[in-house]
């Protein structure tokens, strides 16, 4: 068992949002908070390797997701305090704001490793 501190936690600001990053040494893990103002929306992205789940700890925000490997249309998944959303592997996503106040999420990146099940196409 370990415990990571928060004195060692690493803070970013992007243009439109702070995260606060829980970055372990050589681990398959990050834990991330995110702030969001109202209407902020984060860049479109997509991961090989890593499976991402979020909780919403505030605010309401809808996810855009598309799985650019199955070729399936684009979904929203709306999402309200309290609410886990599960992004996998090759899906695009990305999360937008729709409250009229600040968004809190939790994210929990899952990093898989060189030993593991991965196939790249």
């Amino acid at each position: 068992m370990e415990i990571f501190k928060e004195e060692n936690i690493i803070r970013r600001r992007f243009e439109k949002e702070k995260r606060s990053y829980y970055l372990p040494e050589k681990r398959n893990f990050e834990v991330i908070v995110t702030e969001m103002k109202p209407g902020d929306v984060q860049e479109h992205h997509y991961h090989e390797k890593v499976s991402e789940a979020y909780y919403v700890i505030s605010g309401k925000v809808v996810f855009n997701v598309q799985n650019i490997q199955n070729g399936e249309e684009a979904k929203k998944i709306f999402a309200d305090k309290g609410d886990v959303v599960q992004i996998y592997p090759f899906e695009i996503h990305n999360v937008e704001n729709l409250s009229k106040k600040k968004a809190k999420i939790i994210t929990l990146k899952f990093v898989k490793t060189p030993k593991s099940s991965d196939k790249k196409l």
